[in-house]
């Protein structure tokens, strides 16, 4: 298989002759060799680039001509009812047609694949502006950020970690709890690889969870987790609960009760934001929501034999592994048959990636359409193509350039070229913005999280265990709990010695507050509890290589402190006098010592005199976080 170049860029001379020697015989090269030759003895940076700009040129209408040669004819684009145009053909004659997508073309799926660069994602939103001014709603997945403008349209949201909380364990109206146990099984067990034994076991717990839950809100994966650790472990719990904790632990999109509420938003566009996450929680989450939006729109006559929501997962093969498929051991995917029915309930899809072979077999063979563009590898168009037709086709689409698709639909035969239409957007909004118009309407987003008053607490303690260096507002919000809740819960853990604070002044405008496990505590996770000295030295040193990253300065970290190799600084927390003596003795130029805000640098200066003993100290600092720039610069 030879190698399908982007000729629009320019090629570097190493590229161009390993090329030359792989279409050797098929490609004239005696108008290049001298050229080459030449670019390779001067070493002329201006006349160089001039040569190779020359040698590119000629390289790219021998390639045009090589390629022309195997190309098959395309077909032309028959006349056909399309409501939307989403670029245009050329015909035998020269003239110009439109390229037209029906609703029920959209209603039977698109599928878009193509290499990086070549115009997936503008070919994507060229269809989603055609579909804006109609009752037609999206939803879309976005690994890139590549559709924040998306969800700044007129009745559009962007949900990414920050605003997005999902219940899993929280079923659509009308499904029953063992039914729904089933979906969430699998739809987990394949997003994290989970054998059919781990599987049955997380059935089976979230089956007995739903049977002894008497509360009046749904359990969550954390109930879960305390509910599977209350039982017992066993091999396939230590599987399961391993899992678990590391999809709780990565994100907080799962913290809560009361979650997402898709009932709610039917008439709303939705562009879920899932770049942060790791491919497993993308797939769960992509997972859940099509499994949801299945069973709302299962009862809903009036939604059937009508598209009414388009739904787009870009970079597919994250979400649509066929490796999942593969694997007899994980069974059968629960997306192969949703993508299969959805259609019978008015939801169509868009496809698109890189490479047609590595998506689930359901997404190829149920779309009616395709867009192909430049591929690297010739068995993806077997996937698609009788094998007597792979080679010309891969001749065919190794010279289409950017936004240039072969358009694989029964209204041409076999295929057709199609130009893309130019999405008709403006520059992207930033996420900031996209997020707080979400945030907004807390009567659509209103996210519930509910526990007893000892779990509050328990969750309190696991929430510093766990984020031991977030201040307290930071705490307050993963915790979602109110300021009052969240103020007695603290009170009372420091007044019974459990929990120490540590205030610290970040600079002339803020102070922070910090609070972590007291090491005498009872309860705690041992491992995870630090004393007090352990504690702020971690702290100090922690926002001290904020502060550096900050302004730019470079610096290598060890153990005991922060080097500044470029002034021989070096820089300690909370050292006491006898040690910073002992570092005196080092050739570090200066020593810096960050102290915590309640010891004076006056103090701590006396301190290392008296025990000094008139040591030369002109190479000590002392200072607080709020002046540790200044402290290394002056």
């Amino acid at each position: 298989m030879r190698e399908v170049v982007d000729l629009d860029r320019r090629m570097p001379i190493e590229q161009v002759i390993s090329l030359l020697r792989q279409y050797s015989g098929i490609i004239d090269i005696s108008s290049l060799q001298p050229m080459i030759e030449r670019y390779l003895r001067t070493k002329d940076t201006e006349m160089r680039d001039f040569l190779l700009s020359r040698i590119n040129e000629r390289l790219d209408r021998s390639m045009s001509e090589v390629l022309m040669s195997s190309a098959e004819e395309p077909g032309e684009a028959a006349a056909e009812e399309g409501e939307f145009v989403i670029g245009h053909t050329t015909g035998r004659a020269g003239e110009i047609k439109p390229f037209k997508l029906s609703r029920d073309d959209l209603n039977r799926n698109i599928l878009i694949a193509a290499s990086v660069g070549h115009g997936k994602t503008s070919l994507i939103k060229s269809i989603l502006d055609s579909i804006s001014m109609t009752d037609i709603r999206y939803i879309i997945f976005d690994a890139k950020r590549d559709y924040i403008q998306f969800g700044m349209d007129e009745n559009s949201f962007y949900l990414d970690s920050s605003n997005m909380k999902i219940n899993v364990l929280e079923p659509p109206k009308g499904v029953d709890t063992t039914e729904w146990a089933m979906h969430i099984a699998d739809v987990f067990s394949h997003s994290f690889s989970l054998l059919i034994g781990s599987r049955d076991f997380l059935l089976e717990t979230i089956i007995s969870l739903y049977k002894s839950w008497r509360r009046d809100y749904p359990p969550s994966l954390s109930d879960l987790v305390r509910y599977m650790e209350s039982r017992g472990r066993s091999d396939y719990a230590k599987v399961v609960l391993g899992r678990l904790k590391a999809i709780l632990a990565s994100t907080d999109i799962f913290n809560c009760n009361r979650g997402l509420d898709l009932s709610k938003l039917r008439g709303y566009n939705l562009v879920f934001g899932i770049d942060s996450l790791g491919i497993a929680e993308q797939s769960f989450i992509a997972s859940f929501v099509l499994l949801y939006l299945y069973h709302l729109h299962m009862g809903d006559e009036g939604s059937r034999g009508r598209l009414h929501r388009l739904v787009v997962i870009d970079d597919a093969h994250t979400i649509l592994d066929v490796n999942k498929e593969r694997d007899q051991a994980l069974g059968t995917p629960l997306l192969h048959a949703l993508i299969s029915k959805m259609r019978e309930l008015g939801i169509g899809f868009i496809f698109a990636d890189q490479q047609l072979s590595s998506l689930l077999s359901s997404a190829v063979q149920n779309s009616n359409i395709k867009f192909i563009g430049s591929l690297g590898l010739m068995k993806d168009l077997s996937v698609i193509f009788d094998q007597s037709m792979v080679g010309s086709v891969y001749g065919l689409i190794s010279k289409l350039k950017v936004g240039e698709f072969l358009a694989v639909s029964p209204y041409c035969a076999p295929y057709c070229v199609m130009k893309a239409k130019e999405a008709d957007r403006a520059e992207a909004l930033g996420l900031e913005e996209a997020v707080k118009k979400t945030n907004h309407r807390k009567d659509l987003f209103g996210f519930e999280r509910f526990s007893d008053r000892e779990d509050r607490e328990r969750s309190f303690i696991q929430e510093i265990l766990n984020n031991p260096f977030k201040n307290l507002s930071a705490h307050k919000k993963n915790l979602m709990m109110e300021s009052e809740e969240f103020e007695e819960i603290r009170a009372k853990l420091l007044k019974s010695g459990r929990a120490y604070e540590v205030a610290v002044r970040i600079d002339d405008r803020r102070e922070a507050k910090y609070i972590y496990m007291n090491k005498e505590g009872e309860g705690e996770e041992r491992e995870k509890v630090m004393s007090r000295g352990q504690f702020v030295n971690r702290l100090l040193r922690g926002l001290s290589i904020s502060k550096l990253k900050e302004e730019n300065i470079n610096f290598d970290a060890d153990d005991i402190g922060i080097l500044l190799p470029g002034i021989k600084t070096y820089i300690v927390f909370m050292h006491r006098p006898e040690e910073m003596i002992r570092l005196m003795e080092t050739p570090f130029r200066r020593i810096v010592n960050v102290l915590e805000d309640r010891i004076s640098e006056e103090d701590a200066m006396i301190d290392l005199i008296k025990e000094g003993k008139a040591q030369n100290i002109s190479q000590v600092r002392f200072c607080h976080i709020n002046n540790l720039i200044e402290s290394i610069s002056s």
